[in-house]
């Protein structure tokens, strides 16, 4: 079954792999580049997933992901961060796990590791479709 992916990133290079590898999977993909962009989006469309960059400018995907879960609308809809490996130690995991992430997937993104993290989140999401 097809599952639909807010992707909230703002590097397009990023955006576009994470695109590339998430139609590949038979997702449909929504993009915001920012955070309220995201929110507002997540709001309307309900996805099954959000994958979310941890390190946006303005409003951070730690603010962005407790809006998320504290907001009756959206607190189901799973939420996946995305960093950079050099920002992904064990404080920073603890944190978004803490905050309500799902799970976590460093950049730069493979196609094997995306696959591990994304296949059984995607099985398993509830959600509008």
């Amino acid at each position: 079954m097809a599952r639909t992916v807010l992707l909230i990133e703002d590097d397009p290079m990023y955006a576009s792999l994470s695109t590339l590898l998430l139609e590949g999977a038979g997702c449909t993909v929504l993009w915001a580049s920012k955070g309220a962009e995201g929110i507002r989006v997540a709001r309307e469309q309900q996805p099954d997933l959000v994958l979310l960059d941890t390190n946006l400018p303005g409003m951070d995907g730690f603010r962005i992901v407790a809006l998320l879960k504290g907001d009756p609308l959206t607190r189901h809809i799973r939420v996946v961060g995305l960093t950079a490996a050099h920002l992904s130690g064990e404080t920073e995991r603890a944190r978004a796990r803490a905050l309500g992430f799902d799970d976590y997937v460093e950049k730069p993104i493979n196609k094997r590791g995306f696959a591990a993290v994304f296949g059984p989140l995607l099985d398993s999401a509830g959600g509008s479709t």
